[in-house]
């Protein structure tokens, strides 16, 4: 994220330190977007993906959580994301080192 306030969505879940509140809006928005798809789409796919995304980094980069679901219920959709190939190599390294902090507590 540089100054003039330009980012992606992959600079949001990579930061070091992402701002807490842009996590609470993306995984809302994500939310939002992966409810109105069914299932089997890539549009839901993606989403879907996207929120799991910001709910992890907040949780690895600031200790929080921003949603209501355990780790009993995030698991299955890490497991289920990481299966996909599309899911690029840095986002796939935030859900790897996410599942391992689950499976250790």
């Amino acid at each position: 994220m540089d100054q003039s306030g330009n980012a992606t969505f992959g600079e949001l879940f990579l930061h070091a330190k992402p701002p807490i509140g842009l996590l609470k809006l993306a995984k809302d928005f994500f939310k939002r977007t992966a409810k109105r798809h069914s299932k089997d789409s890539a549009e839901h796919q993606v989403a879907y993906v996207c929120y799991l995304l910001s709910v992890i980094a907040a949780r690895l980069r600031h200790g929080k959580q921003i949603s209501t679901l355990g780790d009993s219920e995030l698991l299955p959709g890490l497991d289920w994301a990481l299966q996909h190939a599309w899911v690029e190599k840095p986002m796939r390294k935030v859900l790897m080192d996410a599942r391992k902090g689950f499976t250790n507590t």
